[in-house]
């Protein structure tokens, strides 16, 4: 195990204990802010190894789960403590059950990070000739330089072969996240497109009707408009007046709720309740979990809402 995994063994134990001691001293709301703090560093240092680069802690979280970095189990401990974390700094927190379990889900994911670690590192060793086995090549005087020499070789081939192993691995993981990424992400050029060819379709039948005006004008000659259909009227549309009926939700637009709507910190109904929004109030959107669940900012963190209690207005966050 090299000094920078000796490093992050002895830190992430030294913040797991202090969250414990804290605990034990009954200040729950800096054992939660403890825990938190250890499971950041903890994030960092697997976004290192995976080549995870992110300032925000829920995406990390995510992204070390899509590259196989972590278990689904692991991501969901870990997005409790980082919340528990967040209520503990944002909402003064110091309910003693959730300073507990805060610092059980931090305990099993150490050992579990730690377990996994040693695993690595005794892998890796194993492919490596031990300190032993070169000082056995190197002084024994009963074998010849030859000898020595091709079984130094054979040592040094051998930790190639694992290096450029690792490297390999290490390259698929970073392609399959990069791939995952961009499946997952939003085109909006993709949505676009049938708008605008739709558009297009609309000026050029507009366009047919005034230079190829028929019986129809002059029957409707009173309208000002041209009837390309029996019976129906075609009233001038300008390109700005056609809805984009596949234009995505814009993060400036605020969701309004329609009813008494409960804020939940996850999103299940079985999740711990943070609040109520009453009829009418205006919320900031931040993005959309699932069909079922949206992401808001309740009282300075991110929360969730049931999706079909809200309704889209394109007003300003002052209501401009």
């Amino acid at each position: 195990m090299g000094t920078g995994d000796k490093s992050f063994r002895i830190k992430i134990q030294q913040g797991l204990r202090e969250a414990e001691t804290l605990l034990g001293q009954k200040q729950y709301n800096l054992s939660m802010v403890k825990a938190r703090q250890t499971l950041e560093y903890m994030v960092n240092f697997l976004g290192e190894q995976a080549l995870v680069v992110d300032v925000d802690l829920m995406k990390s979280i995510d992204h070390l789960f899509e590259a196989r970095f972590i278990s689904q189990t692991s991501r969901d401990h870990y997005h409790k403590i980082r919340i528990l974390g967040n209520r503990a700094v944002h909402e003064r927190d110091e309910n003693p059950h959730n300073a507990s379990e805060a610092c059980r889900l931090l305990s099993e994911e150490v050992v579990s990070l730690l377990n996994s670690q040693s695993r690595n590192s005794s892998a890796s060793a194993k492919k490596q000739p031990s300190e032993t086995e070169f000082s056995d090549i190197i002084g024994s005087p009963s074998r010849s330089r030859k000898a020595r020499t091709g079984a130094a070789r054979s040592a040094q081939r051998t930790t190639r072969k694992s290096a450029a192993a690792n490297a390999r691995l290490s390259s698929s993981r970073i392609s399959r996240s990069r791939r995952r990424a961009q499946n997952s992400g939003f085109d909006f050029y993709s949505l676009l497109r049938p708008a605008l060819i739709f558009l297009v379709i609309v000026i050029l039948v507009l366009i047919l009707v005034r230079l190829l005006p028929g019986k129809g004008s002059k029957d409707n000659s009173d309208a000002g408009t041209s009837a390309p259909f029996a019976g129906e009227t075609m009233p001038d549309v300008e390109p700005a007046d056609v809805p984009d009926e596949t234009e995505p939700f814009n993060i400036s637009r605020i969701y309004i709720t329609n009813d008494k709507l409960n804020v939940r910190s996850e999103p299940s109904t079985e999740a711990p309740k943070l609040g109520t929004l009453a009829p009418g109030t205006v919320v900031e959107y931040v993005d959309t979990y699932d069909e079922q669940w949206t992401v808001i900012m309740f009282e300075g963190i991110q929360a969730y809402v049931s999706t079909r209690f809200l309704n889209v207005t394109e007003q300003g966050l002052n209501g401009q």
